[in-house]
């Protein structure tokens, strides 16, 4: 099992590394029942409740409008708090809303990158397609990796990338109207996820992960779940995790790890991470190659480096490693993006546009190729060539004054932040 940290090593990469090795600790860690609701119905036989608190400028009767579900009046929920008249609810006043009064539809999740061969089982009629970026996931779906990954991100915000050769359902995606708090409900029938998931609104909000063998349930933390026949494995990163059998879940913090195997009843073990090792510096954008990251040995056998696109959450890479370093060159290309105005350097003065038929406007022509010379547009911030061809054409002869002109001219278009040159 590993540690994982998030390092942004440079432009458009997010790295997480770990420590495959994990150190046994006997910690008494305090005993939960899964989410937040499932705890204080257990201790309190109690309907759950979702504590509301009144913003200023708000009125009670907008309040219900927003929240309550059909077929509940306000009046009830004036009776379930004590309050004879509604104008009397003021800013700061706390109102206990029962969840089952709240209103509730599904809100489905949505792809955000795929890798390799993925496909989406559908929960309506069990067809099975292939999953694409920017497809819906709806309850009841699966998805299936085979040897890619997928991105998914929920609608509050939480992401789930998924690794190769996993399963993964989605047995609940609700939102409570518009008090901001999800019920979220996957099940991990095989292989690896990676998740990140936005804080929960205590008293109210559900994230959990069934697998075969154990579920967990989170409240706004980082972690990795896997599993295979007979046994559950977790690694927490941020947060904490309750996790275990069902019915006999434990909180476990960052830094720890826990795994639950079938062949006992409620067995589990708990494992303290080794830190993560120190990784050493890149820069924010490689400029050429070879390059490698590199960390400080930790006394770890192995270490796991994923490396997933910044900006879309696709897995680029994961890798497990016997060395302290790796080789950046084996990544496979990066994102192709097609030539804009900005670009290039343009130019737009009367005598060359004569002589050329528009053919300095280069940012133009460059963006739209197939442009006639002719209708070659002009472009404001964009990179501009101090005079037209014919007198860039006599500073190009002196090499010395054309890097004075320009250099300073480069910088400048960049805000003189070196980085942003490709």
């Amino acid at each position: 099992m590993s540690q994982c940290v998030t390092l942004r090593t440079f432009t458009g990469l997010l790295l997480l590394f770990g420590s495959l090795i994990a150190l046994p600790v006997q910690a008494e860690l305090s005993v939960t029942r899964g989410s937040q609701v499932g705890a204080i119905a257990a201790e309190s036989n109690a309907t759950p409740e979702w504590i509301y608190t009144v913003r200023p400028g708000e009125h009670f009767a907008e309040i219900a409008d927003a929240l309550l579900a059909r077929g509940i009046p306000a009046i009830r929920l004036l009776q379930h708090n004590g309050i004879d008249n509604p104008a009397t609810v003021g800013s700061g006043d706390n109102l206990r809303i029962p969840l089952a009064w709240l209103q509730r539809q599904p809100d489905p999740a949505r792809v955000n990158s795929v890798t390799g061969s993925v496909q989406l089982v559908s929960g309506s009629d069990g067809t099975k397609r292939p999953l694409t970026s920017d497809s819906l996931i709806r309850v009841g779906d699966e998805i299936q990796s085979q040897a890619g990954t997928a991105t998914v991100e929920l609608a509050d915000g939480s992401v789930v990338r998924i690794s190769p050769h996993s399963r993964l359902a989605f047995n609940r995606l609700t939102q409570y109207g518009k008090s901001g708090m999800v019920d979220t409900r996957l099940r991990l029938n095989q292989g690896e996820i990676e998740t990140q998931v936005k804080p929960v609104i205590e008293g109210g909000s559900r994230f959990e992960i069934e697998t075969p063998s154990a579920v967990a349930a989170v409240r706004g933390t980082m972690f990795t779940l896997r599993t295979a026949p007979g046994m559950t494995d977790l690694r927490v990163t941020e947060g904490e995790v309750s996790f275990g059998p069902p019915g006999q879940t434990r909180r476990i913090p960052a830094g720890y790890s826990a795994s639950v195997s079938t062949a006992g009843v409620g067995r589990m073990n708990i494992r303290r991470l080794p830190p993560a090792p120190e990784m050493n510096p890149l820069p924010q954008q490689l400029k050429q190659l070879p390059a490698q990251l590199s960390w400080t040995p930790n006394g770890a056998n192995n270490h796991r480096v994923d490396i997933f696109d910044a900006d879309s959450g696709r897995w680029i890479n994961s890798s497990e490693v016997s060395d302290s370093d790796f080789d950046i060159n084996l990544l496979d290309n990066g994102r192709y993006e097609p030539p804009k105005p900005q670009h290039s350097w343009n130019s737009n003065h009367t005598f060359s546009n004569w002589a050329t038929f528009h053919l300095q406007r280069h940012s133009d022509h460059h963006a739209h190729p197939l442009r006639r010379y002719q209708s070659l547009r002009h472009f404001e911030d964009l990179p501009t060539l101090p005079n037209g061809y014919f007198g860039m054409f006599v500073v190009a002869y002196i090499p010395a004054l054309w890097y004075a002109v320009m250099d300073r001219r480069l910088l400048a278009h960049v805000d003189f932040d070196a980085t942003r040159i490709n």
